[in-house]
């Protein structure tokens, strides 16, 4: 695994929880495996204020006066239907290279996890300018953007939504709901010193580590744990059978579909995931993904780390029927767009 992402649907190392994290612990130690993958230099056909970027990473109009006149669910539209089908890669961004710890890249186009699936696509969306890609995403993945290992947003149930909340670019769509449908609650203490301890010589990735390097540098890394204490995380969620039509599992509650916006961040829902000897913790969320309405269906866009191994589209009623007898996948937690 490499990259302890906590299952973003997790953290960083465990960055990526959720299908993430499953897939990080068949690894190493949870949290994503960095794949030191550097992004390319050289000539840039297009897209030139997004280094890196190619033909075919975003929409021709990408950028133009054209593209800002679009409404936000058109362009996130645009910009994933130009990556379904693209590898999913676990925990393939990091710092950049002069990372500490992890060396690569800070954004990339040519695979995602789910994490930095939602992470990149939603900052292309949001950017009505070139320029405006690289600080939305810094924005989104770093606590007051601060691109540092330490102050990426690593656990999505204390880093992730609360930071992303504050900053301005989402909200809580999904404890209002209360009022009307019936929610749940996930409690898990989220060990961030734990989860640091569990990181191993793996998680130090990126161009230019050694052996001897990732040796001097690992005390170092689980010591920027120590200042953290354990969190006891509550998160109200909307369970999979709340979202299911009235004695039925094949329709989904119309009320429901019709009271969620047309876009939103999907958060996928374990209460209390117990991986503390995996990774040190526990996690109330272990992937995420987007929920898109289209063509007068409601579905989930993610990067898969299933059989299908990529950026995939599922109708949100076949999810929730796939899943509904699952010991520990219980529902989901919705985060409303409100940087358009």
């Amino acid at each position: 695994m490499g990259k302890t992402r906590v299952f973003q649907g997790g953290p960083q190392g465990l960055q990526s929880a959720g299908h993430d994290a499953l897939a990080a612990l068949s690894s190493v130690p949870i949290f994503a495996a960095w794949i030191a993958i550097a992004l390319s230099a050289g000539g840039l056909p297009a897209h030139a204020a997004v280094p890196g970027a190619k033909s075919g990473d975003f929409p021709a109009d990408f950028g133009t006066q054209g593209w800002g006149q679009k409404s936000f669910s058109e362009r996130l539209l645009a910009v994933t239907n130009l990556w379904l089908g693209r590898p999913y890669v676990l925990g393939g961004l990091g710092e950049g290279a002069d990372g500490r710890y992890d060396r690569d890249p800070l954004y990339r186009f040519d695979s995602f996890d789910c994490t930095t699936f939602v992470e990149t696509a939603m900052s292309a969306a949001m950017s009505h300018s070139e320029g405006e890609f690289l600080p939305t995403i810094l924005g989104i993945r770093y606590d007051h953007s601060k691109v540092d290992f330490v102050s990426r947003n690593h656990f999505t149930e204390i880093d992730w939504i609360p930071n992303t909340i504050r900053d301005g670019f989402f909200e809580d769509i999904t404890s209002p709901l209360a009022t009307r449908f019936v929610l749940a609650e996930a409690v898990a203490t989220i060990d961030k010193r734990g989860w640091y301890r569990k990181l191993g010589l793996g998680d130090i990735q990126g161009p230019g580590f050694d052996a001897t390097s990732r040796a001097a540098l690992l005390p170092q890394l689980h010591a920027e744990g120590d200042p953290f204490e354990p969190v006891v995380n509550h998160l109200p969620y909307i369970p999979f059978t709340t979202f299911l039509a009235a004695g039925s599992n094949t329709r989904l509650d119309s009320t429901l579909i019709a009271a969620l916006p047309d876009v939103a961040v999907v958060n996928f829902v374990r209460p209390g995931w117990n991986l503390v000897a995996q990774a040190g913790t526990q996690l109330n969320i272990s992937h995420q993904g987007l929920f898109i309405k289209h063509d007068g269906e409601a579905y989930l866009r993610h990067a898969s780390s299933d059989s299908r191994h990529r950026v995939v589209e599922d109708r949100l009623i076949d999810y929730i029927q796939r899943n509904l007898s699952s010991p520990t996948l219980k529902g989901l937690f919705l985060l409303g767009v409100v940087k358009q």
